[in-house]
């Protein structure tokens, strides 16, 4: 966790979950780009 103040991204759970049911990955300031492509991943697996 850090601050808001340092953190430029403001993202809702929600709009989280839209992208990667989308296939998107969410800004690299929100996740890692290898960790969303599993998330991802796991969207399409149903899990």
């Amino acid at each position: 966790m850090t601050p808001s103040s340092s953190c430029p991204v403001s993202l809702s759970g929600t709009a989280v979950r839209e992208m990667l049911a989308k296939g998107q990955r969410p800004p690299v300031e929100f996740t890692r780009p290898e960790i969303a492509d599993i998330l991802i991943e796991s969207k399409k697996a149903g899990v």
